[in-house]
């Protein structure tokens, strides 16, 4: 399908398309042979596509300049920005879906649905932070921006899906004194990788200098409330409290973007007119 519309293609894009046109044979070909691979080989080869293909988009960004030149064939529009925020949507689905999966796997009680309802609440406040900084709003137009832009919302989705698998093992295992290792670094991890992948992302955004008093000290929040996170992790809590203590890193965050967005508000009243404002 490539090859035919390159066939197709004007002479200024052949480049371009060429370029993807490999990448795609090689990718169907490893693919393809991975299936006669053995189970480990085989995620290793999958490894190495996926690897390829982010590595090779990074290195296209950095060496492209800005997203207007040909040399670069791709650029953010409203509807690409609106699809990311989509898939976004569906991935936290997959919050959902691990609680309701965990609590049809246990005896409901006091504990176990307090468990669920707070792993629910991680999965809240993935979906306010991601929409209070990212959401419907436009990378710089320069193609080092867009491909940070682009590449860091794999790890902010990852995350999410990962804290969605997460959720069934800690309400099976509500009960527990602490929470099991695997559970515990699963989940927390995946609430620091969501929220460090969120800096590269909300540094990538055209309003980032226009908001600086927003998003500066919401990466610090971010930031910390990623050691916080592995702390929690590290220190494996039974399962509620491991689910309060990281809605409670999340709630802060929250908290801190609210503090600094009214604080924008009140900014742009005061130096206007009454009319005005």
């Amino acid at each position: 399908l490539w090859y035919s519309v390159r066939r197709q293609d004007r002479p200024e894009y052949m480049t371009i398309t060429g370029r993807y046109l490999v990448g795609m044979i090689i990718t169907s070909v490893a693919i393809g042979v991975s299936a006669f691979l053995p189970d480990d080989l085989r995620l290793l080869v999958w490894a190495a596509v996926t690897l390829g293909w982010v590595g090779g988009t990074l290195l296209v960004g950095l060496v492209a300049g800005t997203t207007d030149g040909i040399e670069f064939g791709a650029t953010a529009t409203e509807s690409m920005v609106e699809r990311f925020g989509l898939f976004t949507i569906i991935v936290l689905g997959e919050v959902v879906v691990g609680v309701v999966d965990g609590m049809g796997e246990v005896e409901l009680d006091v504990v176990s649905m307090a468990t669920g309802f707070l792993a629910l609440v991680i999965g809240f406040g993935l979906w306010w932070i991601f929409f209070d900084f990212v959401g419907r709003r436009m990378p710089r137009r320069d193609a080092g921006a867009f491909t940070r832009w682009t590449m860091s919302h794999l790890p902010v989705t990852f995350a999410i899906a990962a804290a969605g698998a997460a959720m069934v093992g800690l309400i099976e295992h509500a009960h527990d004194a602490q929470t099991p290792s695997t559970v515990a670094w699963l989940l927390a991890g995946s609430v620091a990788i969501a929220l460090l992948s969120l800096i590269v992302t909300v540094h990538s955004l055209a309003d980032y200098e226009r908001l600086r008093s927003v998003y500066a000290p919401t990466s610090v929040a971010m930031a910390i409330g990623a050691a916080v996170a592995i702390a929690v992790g590290w220190l494996r809590p039974a399962p509620w409290l491991l689910a309060a203590l990281l809605v409670a890193v999340l709630s802060v965050i929250w908290l801190v973007a609210v503090d600094r967005w009214l604080r924008v508000r009140e900014t742009v009243v005061e130096a206007s007119s009454p009319d005005e404002a």
